[in-house]
């Protein structure tokens, strides 16, 4: 299950636990379905957003001494890691259909 499914559930059930709470009576023009895909699309539009982990793979370089010619392999890989930092990867809350 995805990220964005996974919210999207959630979203149905927050709905369904307001309602049931009184929170306000919705005349159901729209199913609960509907009602979250709009929400969803809503957040996305002014920026919402699903905060990503992202990683690079296991260093293959493990044995890197500074001190020794480096090749271009593992000097891009050391300043991959180094770009990186500070940087977070997202994703959008509504997942595009292809």
């Amino acid at each position: 299950m995805t990220k964005q499914k996974e919210i999207r559930d959630k979203v149905i059930d927050f709905i369904l636990f307001a309602e049931r709470q009184g929170a306000g009576t919705i005349e159901r023009t729209k199913s609960l379905a509907e009602q979250a895909d709009e929400l969803l699309s809503y957040l996305d539009s002014v920026g919402g957003c699903l905060k990503v982990k992202r990683e690079l793979p296991a260093n293959p370089y493990s044995t890197y001494d500074p001190h020794e010619d480096s090749n271009e392999e593992e000097l891009a890989y050391l300043q991959a890691q180094n770009d990186m930092a500070g940087w977070e990867a997202v994703e959008s809350l509504v997942k595009e259909e292809k």
